[in-house]
């Protein structure tokens, strides 16, 4: 067992909720994005055409790094 001497940093943080819903890390700016309102959230509705990054999946994501944040 690895014992952390310093905390996850954001980025830290933001990358383990993506890798845990399955999310390029690419998208790890865009979420920087969106917490940071340089882009709304209403952008992110399912339009149902079975895209290979859902917008439901990434909203669903955000949310959990704006909780953890």
């Amino acid at each position: 067992m690895q014992l952390n001497l310093f905390p996850p940093s954001r980025d830290e943080k933001i990358i383990e909720v993506l890798k845990k819903y399955g999310l390029p890390i690419a998208l790890k700016g865009r979420m920087e994005e969106l917490l940071e309102d340089e882009q709304k959230e209403s952008i992110l509705i399912c339009c149902h055409s079975d895209c290979i990054v859902c917008n439901e999946v990434i909203y669903q994501c955000l949310q959990e790094i704006k909780r953890i944040l």
